[in-house]
């Protein structure tokens, strides 16, 4: 099972990186070198596969990004089960 909050390698669409995370009350939020969050090349509304340590995926929507020096806090939404299906 999956930590609420640490630090480690998150699987963000197929590809891990390296950073914290810290699951919040409305979602996820994750924070990422800037180098990392580049070559994902996600935006804001995006749907998304995260897995944190330890943890199985499950799909989010990118909500907000927000640069602090020097990598971004990533704010996740999850996205509603019944969407996956469609």
């Amino acid at each position: 099972m999956a930590r609420r909050n640490g630090s480690g390698g998150i699987v963000v669409a197929g590809r891990t990186l390296y950073g914290q995370y810290v699951a919040t009350r409305d979602g996820l939020r994750i924070r990422v070198g800037a180098d990392d969050w580049a070559r994902l090349n996600l935006h804001e509304g995006e749907r998304v596969a995260v897995a944190l340590p330890g943890g199985r995926a499950a799909d989010y929507f990118v909500y907000r990004e927000t640069w602090t020096d020097p990598g971004y806090w990533v704010e996740l939404a999850p996205a509603p089960a019944d969407l996956a299906t469609r």
